[in-house]
């Protein structure tokens, strides 16, 4: 099994890894995912450089609320740091973009409503990097018109 996961990784051209932020870091099963793919002298730590090091990887790290500069919970974000290093130019080599729509429990947590126009706004920031990174970057929209 690990064996097809590493080889399908190694298969692709580039990645788009959509994660929820759980408890503050990533599902578990996408940590064992990482587990299973991350492995010295095969896709990370090669005397050449990782195999896939330069490929285009696109992070889309929802969250339910606001983990950035200047919120409580600046701290407490252990996803988009741990992902940035493990797929980064440090481990596995990709070229890695992230975007990150927040507040996106708002409209489904009564609690939350008041919230919900940071997260129309951060909806829409998000829509509008995802195009002008697609705008520049033929590898996300490979395919779409053949």
């Amino acid at each position: 099994m690990q064996d097809e996961l590493i080889e399908e990784f190694l298969g692709a051209s580039g990645y788009l890894l959509t994660v929820p932020l759980c408890n503050y870091s990533m599902p578990s099963v996408f940590k064992a995912w990482l587990d299973q793919i991350v492995i010295v002298g095969r896709t990370i730590e090669m005397p050449d450089g990782p195999p896939a090091a330069g490929r285009p990887a696109l992070v889309i790290p929802a969250r339910g609320g606001s983990y950035g500069p200047g919120t409580p919970k600046r701290d407490m974000d252990h996803l988009v740091p741990t992902l940035e290093t493990i797929l980064g130019p440090r481990a596995l080599g990709l070229e890695v973009t992230t975007i990150t729509p927040e507040f996106t429990v708002a409209p489904v947590v009564p609690e939350m409503a008041a919230l919900i126009g940071l997260f129309e706004a951060s909806l829409a920031d998000s829509h509008a990097q995802a195009r002008q990174l697609a705008a520049t970057c033929n590898v996300l929209t490979a395919g779409v018109n053949a």
